[in-house]
């Protein structure tokens, strides 16, 4: 597929594609309508958002360090105004990898996931003018998605139930049996994930300034993808209720859910 980024066509990966987004040149400079074929040693890009203004693109590279056998994701931005794209900034580069930039809504702030401390995934915030990225949640499981309210005050995140069975860090050193794992779903296993369990991801509602969240749903399904509603009352999202996923509407305060 592909879609106009205000300097001509880019080619945008389909998930589980072999071909990334955009191509970089040296990891410098944003290259319009270029396809990278990924080999064993290229980078991978892919496009995440646009800046609410229109000026910016948010756009991940992801590398990999054959000799120590190592992957590493980083976040870059780069301008959309010049015909041929622009210089690129890069705005990570910790030993950790770091996904899903999100803009807020005005612009001055990218949220991203990332383990930088710790093994579960975490939103980072970081000021676009400079500085260093601060830690926003504290979540006992990881994030695995974000989105922005209207008002640039809240976040919809999913965040994966925390797993009861997991040794504690400070005991990961001590000898323990694994306890047996218990399933009880039809599909037990998946690729990436492993055995599946009970543990599911669910939708929550985050105070960027309180630091503070409310779970939103629950049950025996997975949530995914949120998207709010441009008067921040309503989030859409998708669930697999009923064994496919589905789109679902919600209000932020978690009343009034509609398939």
């Amino acid at each position: 597929e592909a879609v106009a980024l205000g300097f001509g066509k880019a080619i945008v990966r389909e998930e589980g594609a072999a071909a990334p987004v955009l191509a970089v040149a040296a990891g410098d400079r944003l290259v319009a309508g270029g396809r990278l074929e990924l080999g064993a040693y290229h980078p991978e890009v892919v496009l995440e958002a646009d800046s609410p203004d229109g000026g910016w693109v948010a756009y991940t590279v992801r590398t990999i360090d054959a000799k120590e056998d190592e992957v590493d994701t980083d976040v870059y931005m780069a301008p959309l105004a010049a015909p041929d794209g622009g210089e690129a900034i890069r705005l990570t580069a910790s030993p950790k990898s770091e996904s899903t930039p999100r803009w807020s809504p005005d612009g001055r702030y990218l949220a991203f996931l990332s383990e930088r401390e710790g093994d579960k995934s975490q939103v980072w915030l970081l000021d676009r003018r400079g500085g260093e990225a601060v830690k926003l949640t504290d979540s006992k499981a990881s994030v695995e998605d974000l989105a922005w309210a209207p008002d640039g005050k809240r976040l919809a995140l999913v965040i994966a139930d925390a797993d009861p069975h997991e040794i504690p860090d400070d005991a990961k050193g001590a000898a323990k049996t694994p306890k047996p794992i218990v399933i009880r779903r039809l599909q037990f296993k998946r690729d990436g994930a492993g055995y599946l369990r009970e543990l599911r991801s669910h939708l929550y509602l985050f105070d960027v300034a309180a630091k503070t969240s409310v779970q939103l749903t629950s049950g025996p399904y997975d949530e995914s993808e949120p998207r709010w509603s441009p008067d921040g009352r309503a989030i859409a999202f998708t669930s697999n209720r009923d064994g496919n996923f589905e789109i679902y509407v919600m209000f932020s305060d978690g009343s009034v859910e509609i398939r």
